[in-house]
C-alpha cells in the first residue's frame, strides 16, 4: 500500500475528537521497509519502523506548521493541508520510505499510545539518508483529502 488514510484517524475526525486546525498535528519519517496498515491506531502500533529513534542521528519528530483545511468544490472534496517540514540533517544509514502524520494527544511525544495515526505518504523512490538535511515538502493538493 503506497499511501493511506489510516481508519482510526478517519474516525476521529469524524467524531470530532480530532481538529485539524487547533490539534497537534505531527510528522514522522518511515523506514522503506514500511507497509501502511490501515488497521493500525496509534504511534506506538508502528514507532519500529520509525528511521531512527527521535532524538538520535540528528533526527527528530516534527510538528506540522500552518495547517489549514480547504473546501474543494471543483474535485468535490475538502483538504487538509500544512507547511512542509524541515527535518534536518540526518545521519547516513537508512532509506526513508514515507512521512506519517499523526495526532500528538498527551503534549509530548512520551505517550505514542494515546497519538492517533491520521495518513502515510510513500515516497516512490524513497530517500537515503546522506548527512544532508531532509525536508518533506507537502504535495500541492495537501496533506491528504477527504472527498
Amino acid at each position: 500500500m503506497a499511501s493511506a488514510m489510516f481508519n482510526k484517524g478517519k474516525a476521529a475526525i469524524m467524531d470530532g475528537s480530532i481538529d485539524l486546525l487547533t490539534g497537534v498535528i505531527r510528522a514522522m519519517l518511515m523506514k522503506s521497509s514500511y507497509t501502511a496498515n490501515v488497521d493500525h491506531d496509534y504511534v506506538s502500533d508502528i514507532s519500529a519502523d520509525e528511521i531512527y529513534t527521535p532524538g538520535t542521528n540528528g533526527y527528530t519528530r516534527q510538528t506540522c506548521a500552518s495547517p489549514t483545511v480547504t473546501e474543494d468544490d471543483t474535485n468535490n472534496r475538502a483538504a487538509f493541508d500544512c507547511a512542509d517540514q524541515a527535518f534536518g540533517s540526518i545521519t547516513t544509514g537508512v532509506t526513508i520510505g514515507g512521512v506519517l502524520y499523526y495526532v500528538q494527544t498527551g503534549g509530548s511525544d512520551a505517550t505514542p499510545t494515546n497519538d492517533v495515526l491520521l495518513c502515510y505518504t510513500e515516497y516512490a523512490a524513497g530517500i537515503p539518508t546522506n548527512g544532508a538535511a531532509v525536508t518533506n515538502v507537502v504535495n500541492a493538493s495537501g496533506v491528504f483529502y477527504l472527498a
